[in-house]
């Protein structure tokens, strides 16, 4: 088993429960709301790369270094508590708490 410094234990302890809870969340959904994430989560990747791809531009055409950023509310790695990083793609604690409200209230409404 792979083992991390203690600060990035904590964040990813972090991350864990919280994508377990909207893991919980998004059992609840019907077909037509899962339906409905899924193109939004599409429409956000295709933002990302864009996104990306406009980053990687700016980083030739600049001296300071990347940070690595939501690709949601765009703060830096350094303003957030936690940065979650996939294949081309960030999103922070803050964002990933607010997918959880809209699941939420999604799932209230339709009940």
């Amino acid at each position: 088993m792979r083992t991390f410094n203690p600060e990035i234990e904590k964040k990813l302890s972090l991350v864990a429960s919280e994508l377990d809870e909207c893991m919980a969340l998004l059992s609840e959904l019907n077909k037509d709301e899962c339906s409905f994430l899924l193109e939004n989560i599409a429409e956000a990747i295709g933002s990302v790369v864009v996104a990306k791809l406009q980053v990687e531009e700016n980083q030739e055409n600049s001296d300071k270094p990347w940070e690595p950023s939501c690709c949601f509310c765009k703060k830096p790695e350094s303003s957030v508590q936690v940065l979650v990083q996939g294949p081309n793609v960030q999103i922070c604690n803050e964002c990933v708490n607010s997918c959880i409200k809209v699941i939420q209230e999604s799932a209230q409404n339709n009940t």
